[in-house]
């Protein structure tokens, strides 16, 4: 994708999107949410449908070999997550506006772990960081996207979210596909469901959950990291094997 389009594509997912659905009288819970993940994802495929379909391909194309090394990244944010949950604890954090998150919870989680990380990776990854990549250099347009990333999720997420941004922006970049994004941040959203989190620790003993939530955050950047460098070897490694056998 081009970066106009992920900047177009970014204006209606975050602003557009939801003005039309008051005017469309859409209810303001996830419904609202759902209304303008859809209608990002269908302009998106407007977009994408008059690309080259080669181009198309290469975008969204993953490689089995390397799926491995994106579950240990997955598992790896997921513990770098119990730093939102520190600060949430320490700050007293309350959350920004609920209404968008209630209603029933399938339509909750098809919109939390399908539609936005589709949307997310068309906007931050597949738009926005190729297209910088392609007009300053990669490492600068990763940093950017990374950041105008992390501005799309409240504060006490920005510590993760800015890590997150800057590995998938990576990825993006080395592989030219947002597919393992996609996988990783589907994966990553869906594993916030389950109800694993370190904040009871906090609540029993302040001192000590601080310690082992702060050694989880740090385990966790470990694997993440690990799992960052196996798969661009494997990566490397497919792709001397293919030229061989050109």
């Amino acid at each position: 994708m081009k970066l106009w389009q992920g900047v177009v594509l970014g204006v209606v997912y975050l602003a557009v999107g939801y003005p039309i659905a008051r005017e469309l009288s859409v209810p303001g819970d996830v419904r609202s949410v759902l209304f303008v993940s859809v209608l990002t994802l269908a302009l998106a495929a407007v977009l994408l449908a008059v690309s080259p379909p080669a181009g198309r391909r290469a975008a969204f194309r993953v490689r089995r070999p390397l799926l491995g090394w994106c579950l240990a990244m997955v598992v790896g944010l997921r513990l770098m997550a119990e730093l939102s949950t520190l600060l949430t604890y320490t700050f007293a954090y309350n959350g920004a506006s609920t209404e968008r998150m209630q209603g029933s919870m399938p339509l909750l989680m098809l919109a939390v772990i399908v539609l936005g990380p589709l949307d997310e990776e068309l906007i931050f990854r597949g738009g926005i960081a190729q297209g910088l990549c392609a007009r300053i250099s990669w490492k600068a347009g990763i940093a950017v996207s990374a950041v105008l990333f992390m501005g799309a999720h409240s504060w006490v997420q920005w510590p993760q979210t800015l890590f997150t941004g800057l590995l998938l922006g990576y990825l993006c970049w080395y592989t030219g596909s947002i597919g393992y994004g996609i996988l990783i941040h589907i994966a990553y959203n869906g594993s916030c469901f389950v109800p694993i989190s370190g904040y009871s620790l906090l609540m029993q003993n302040a001192a000590a959950g601080t310690g082992v939530l702060l050694l989880a955050v740090a385990g966790g950047l470990a694997l993440a990291l690990w799992g960052l460098r196996g798969f661009t070897r494997t990566a490397d490694r497919l792709a001397a094997e293919a030229q061989g056998l050109a």
